[in-house]
């Protein structure tokens, strides 16, 4: 069952958190010593080359490396924990990656978009967590954007799904129903009609989630406390790429 599936809170052949899905381990480490000197060398090639889309690229993914290392599930809780730094280092990665997007290249690079996909995913449980409906929903329209550039390259489940769920819940619907039933025309024939009711309960969830968000929004409420995200429990501790 594919990697989108899961996405939308369906089955799993194996336990595992996000760290997993994105072939890491969980955070609470040190940096690496190698992803300060990719870092480093992108940096020093933007000094002179601002629009080196080689180097922009570097940086966001290892800024996005980076970042992991300062992310934790707290034992008790099972919650993800952002460090502050770790929150500075994904602000990072976005920044580089918009920078390489403003040089307009020919074909974007799918492999990082998912890699920006995956950490607007961080930032949207991070901002749930914290109980900021407006990052919740400028981080779901981000990972729609990134999840978008992916599947330019033709689009799997995975890409759709990610697409539909954080459409929905940013409240571009039409855009959430267009790639719902592009992720039902991905998975296995045998599959797709019980895949497909399913997707539609998520998306009524995400379609729930996106309403609340709003109505804090509105009522200025955000800071107030943790919000209930219906695939994970409280923000930061769902899980939305596993294996």
């Amino acid at each position: 069952m594919g990697g989108s599936l899961v996405l939308f809170g369906i089955g799993s052949d194996a336990p595992g958190g996000i760290f997993d899905g994105l072939g890491l381990t969980d955070g609470g480490g040190s940096t690496d010593p190698r992803y300060e000197e990719e870092i480093d060398a992108a940096e020093a090639t933007l000094a002179t080359d601002p629009e080196n889309q080689e180097a922009l690229l570097t940086l966001a993914r290892y800024r996005y490396l980076s970042a992991t290392t300062g992310i934790v599930t707290n034992p008790e809780t099972g919650q993800r924990e952002v460090s502050a730094d770790a929150r500075e280092q994904l602000d990072e990665a976005i920044d580089a990656w918009n920078r390489y997007l403003e040089t307009e290249p020919a074909r974007p690079d799918a492999d990082i978009a998912i890699n920006m996909a995956q950490l607007n995913e961080i930032r949207f449980d991070d901002a749930l967590g914290q109980g900021d409906a407006a990052g919740g929903l400028a981080a779901a329209e981000d990972a729609v954007e990134a999840y978008e550039v992916a599947a330019e390259r033709g689009g799997t489940a995975v890409e759709f799904a990610g697409i539909a769920r954080y459409a929905y819940i940013a409240g571009l619907t039409a855009k959430g129903d267009r790639a719902l039933q592009q992720a039902v025309r991905a998975t296995d024939a045998e599959d797709r009609e019980d895949i497909e009711q399913t997707l539609n309960q998520r998306a009524r969830e995400a379609k729930q989630l996106s309403r609340e968000l709003q109505r804090i929004v509105e009522q200025g409420d955000s800071g107030t406390g943790a919000i209930e995200d219906p695939f994970g429990g409280l923000g930061g501790g769902g899980s939305v790429l596993e294996p």
